[in-house]
């Protein structure tokens, strides 16, 4: 099954919640499909209608002087991605450690997780990935990196059998990002059986005659085939995501 066609889904299409020191935006992935390829299409190989494949939920955050205390996760994959600020993790297995920009999270939530979370001012990303199995085993990963403004994307996570994915997802959802400058250019890395849904975290790009912004999101197969033109230096988030998984 591919998604051949091109999907918009805004930023403003999707509405913000909470209070001015936790403010959240719920993005449901598979949304952008109702635009382009279609619910009848959407429905054959979605879990649910919502999802991107196993991609089940992007939450945009910000938060400021915010303690999350300790809860469960159950069942999930969830990515903790920063682009500013700084957040503070403990688990129920004694771990702690700072999230940032350049400290990634990927929790590996199976059968049962616990942690908390302690934040600063910061805007962030979870992400939310379905596993191909329930009740696994539970555990953490972190990814230190140097990010720099450059012109390629950086891998970040993939399924356990990609060797070279710096965080492991226990499905088939690979996550890059890029910090691109004003004026240049940027293809989306094309890999076999796997649909493209690309989130601008910050900046203004055009793809053919469409320009895009900050929060807005953009999906579908036909992605590959086009230049993605910077106006402004712009940080993006790309997900390549199996739709039959």
């Amino acid at each position: 099954m591919k998604v051949d066609s091109l999907s918009i889904l805004l930023a403003e299409e999707t509405p913000w919640e909470g209070n001015t020191n936790f403010r959240i935006k719920v993005i449901q992935p598979g949304l952008v499909l109702d635009k382009g390829a279609g619910t009848a299409i959407q429905t054959q190989y979605s879990k649910s209608k919502h999802e991107f494949g196993p991609l089940q939920l992007v939450m945009h955050c910000y938060l400021k002087d915010i303690h999350i205390p300790m809860h469960e996760h159950r069942n999930d994959e969830i990515m903790s991605y920063l682009y500013t600020g700084k957040m503070r993790h403990k688990d129920s297995v004694g771990q702690t450690a700072t999230i940032s920009a350049s400290n990634i999270m990927m929790m590996n939530a199976g059968r049962s997780f616990y942690h908390e979370e302690t934040s600063e001012a910061c805007e962030a990303l979870q992400i939310l990935i379905r596993p191909e199995e329930q009740d696994l085993d539970s555990g953490v990963q972190f990814f230190a990196r140097e990010v720099n403004v450059a012109k390629e994307w950086q891998l970040i996570a993939g399924p356990k059998e990609m060797s070279e994915a710096p965080l492991k997802i226990r499905n088939r959802v690979i996550i890059y990002d890029a910090y691109m400058q004003a004026n240049s250019k940027i293809q989306i890395p094309k890999i076999e059986g796997f649909t493209p849904w690309l989130f601008i975290m910050n900046g203004e790009l055009q793809i053919d005659n469409t320009l895009l912004t900050k929060g807005d999101a953009i999906a579908g197969d036909s992605l590959y085939n086009n230049s993605i033109h910077l106006l402004t230096d712009t940080t993006l988030v790309l997900f390549l995501s199996d739709v039959n998984a």
